[in-house]
């Protein structure tokens, strides 16, 4: 009788996994569509068999049927490891592209017409200046040409910086939404926990969740994670730890600087930064990972001029080797720096550039029309070289009231170009003689206020009111136009003026140098897109094969549906079949 009621059980086992396998088939047809779902698949066992008799040859035992061993999800770590790494990759690069094609957008050109138009402008009305520069109707052309120039220049700098605040809006986006997936996280790491602790069932849909949130995480930042024996998964953002068995770390942003409009992630907690943004930024040390970096890296830390590129030292102004090599080693410093900050930023190089096109253009006219020279002096008795307006080769305005030298046309904002003070000279005679001159106010690094740069520049509205300011009359001549003013400022169009950066060697013309600044944001632009459309179609290539593995395969599906099923019926036949064998033998007994 015990070896009948063992087979009634083996039979109920076998209906029992069968039936388990059939609601695994068909929560896997069910999902079928379901992102991020992984299939699952039951794995069986035979039972613990019942021993009847032992001798000393051998031990009789009995079946006790079949029994679920676990019903496992189907992944591939290795796949998604890559997903995760090239995703991250692609996020990158895409946040770069964007930066690139906004850049591309404000400017409106793809050949730089449009605002070479109005350098051709300018330059065009100082060539017809250079034949009547006493005639105010081609001074005033002159003068609202520049104008023009200007104002087109300053809107695209002005459009630029207006992008790179409204990413303040992407990178808080970024930065809740990693919080989100944290605490998400943590929410499915406890679930699992709790469900998988008793060693009997595995949370596999909660697992599937959790893996969906691990793949949009590692498109964001970079992302390493281990799971743990209980089930938990840790989860490590740039190397600090996020994700921990107990809760997660939250991120927040701050601003760059005290003076800084622009934003950066943070850990409040650590009072530190998410990201150390420096480059350069490469496949090889997997540094160009995640799409919040890239928007940090192509908008950078702050709002460049021209100060920011390096200029190499020109050896014939030091009086010794001693003294040009040290300025060589400083100068090289400075490239390094540059290379790692401000050359690894879409937009800041292209802000740099841009101001150091109309910095040239605009200190070159001051320089024609308001020429300076250095002069020792004693001042508070102090010896030492200053620069002041040569007065001797200055030119000056039209007519009697406007015949005054040093009018510049391009001035700044906050601070005038000389400023009178009394100094002590030395005549030709070795006597010394006090001497009221026109001191320079030197740029300076160091005071915004004393840059010519595009947040600073402005068309002197001593000019603008009256061009007759404007000076190109000699002093040497009656009174009358210097025509060769004017023509050194024609001329200086065709001059070579500067490299791109530190990196290039060719030096442009200011016709030139617009020209090759749009052609290099265009080429940096298409080199972006071919590296995010690669990446695109190694990420969709990776969860091509990822899903070939963990997806649900419908055919497949309806032929484990087909087997179980034959498998059910075929236990439910053998459950009748020893059952009327019971049957009968009960019958023949009592019979």
């Amino acid at each position: 009788m015990s070896g009948s009621m063992s087979s009634l059980y083996i039979g109920v086992s076998g209906l029992a996994t069968s039936q388990n396998a059939l609601n695994t088939t068909a929560h896997n047809l069910a999902n079928i569509d379901t992102k991020g779902y992984t299939r699952q698949q039951v794995i069986l066992q035979d039972n613990k068999y019942q021993t009847v008799s032992t001798n000393a040859v051998s031990v009789n035992q009995v079946g006790n049927g079949a029994m679920v061993q676990l019903v496992r999800t189907v992944r591939d770590q290795f796949y998604d490891k890559q997903y995760r790494v090239e995703s991250g990759r692609k996020g990158f690069y895409d946040a770069q592209y964007a930066a690139v094609s906004e850049i591309e957008n404000v400017l409106g050109e793809t050949d730089g017409e449009a605002f070479q138009n109005s350098l051709e402008d300018m330059w065009g009305a100082f060539s017809e200046l250079v034949n009547d520069p006493s005639n105010i109707t081609n001074r005033t052309t002159a003068v609202n040409t520049c104008k023009v120039f200007l104002e087109r220049a300053q809107q695209i700098q002005n459009q630029i910086s207006d992008y790179q605040q409204t990413l303040n809006a992407n990178i808080t986006k970024q930065v809740n939404r990693i919080n989100e997936i944290g605490a998400q996280i943590v929410e499915l790491n406890n679930a699992i926990r709790m469900i998988e602790a008793s060693g009997v069932e595995h949370a596999n849909d909660y697992r599937d969740s959790r893996n969906l949130l691990l793949d949009e995480l590692s498109g964001i930042v970079k992302i390493s994670y281990r799971e743990l024996k209980n089930g938990t998964v840790t989860v490590d953002i740039e190397g600090v730890n996020f994700v921990s068995n107990d809760g997660y770390m939250k991120m927040g942003v701050a601003p760059m600087n005290e003076d800084s409009v622009l934003l950066k992630p943070v850990w409040p907690e650590l009072e530190q930064d998410v990201f150390t943004v420096l480059g350069p930024y490469t496949t090889n040390h997997n540094t160009d990972i995640g799409s919040l970096k890239g928007i940090l890296v192509s908008r950078g830390d702050n709002i460049a001029d021209y100060t920011a590129i390096p200029i190499a030292p020109d050896k014939s102004k030091y009086a010794n080797e001693q003294d040009y090599q040290k300025a060589l080693g400083k100068y090289e410093q400075e490239v390094d720096k540059y290379n790692q900050t401000v050359g690894c930023s879409s937009i800041m190089s292209f802000q740099a550039k841009l101001d150091q096109l109309v910095h040239g253009i605009v200190t070159s006219i001051n320089d024609i029309l308001c020429p300076n020279k250095e002069i020792e002096v004693e001042i508070d008795g102090v010896v030492q070289k200053i620069k002041v307006l040569d007065e001797e080769k200055a030119p000056i305005g039209m007519g009697e009231q406007n015949q005054i030298p040093g009018t510049e046309l391009f001035s700044r904002s906050g601070m005038s170009r000389y400023e009178s003070i009394e100094v002590t000279m030395t005549d030709q005679d070795g006597n010394k003689v006090t001497k009221t001159v026109l001191r320079y106010n030197e740029e300076n690094k160091e005071d915004k206020a004393s840059l010519y740069t595009l947040s600073q520049i402005q068309i002197n509205e001593d000019v603008i009111k009256n061009v007759n300011l404007l000076p190109l009359n000699s002093t040497t001549s009656l009174g009358e136009y210097d025509a060769t003013v004017v023509q050194k400022i024609n001329d200086m169009w065709g001059k070579e003026f500067a490299t791109l950066d530190p990196n290039t060697l060719t030096k442009h013309t200011f016709k030139e140098y617009y020209t090759a600044l749009v052609g290099e944001v265009g080429s940096v632009g298409n080199t972006y897109g071919i590296i995010a459309e690669n990446q695109q179609t190694m990420v969709s290539g990776i969860d091509n094969s990822r899903m070939q593995v963990t997806g649900v395969s419908s055919e497949e599906e309806l032929s484990n549906l087909i087997k179980y099923q034959h498998a059910y019926n075929a236990s439910s036949r053998y459950i009748n079949t020893v059952s009327q064998m019971l049957d009968s033998l009960m019958n023949a007994f009592f019979s």
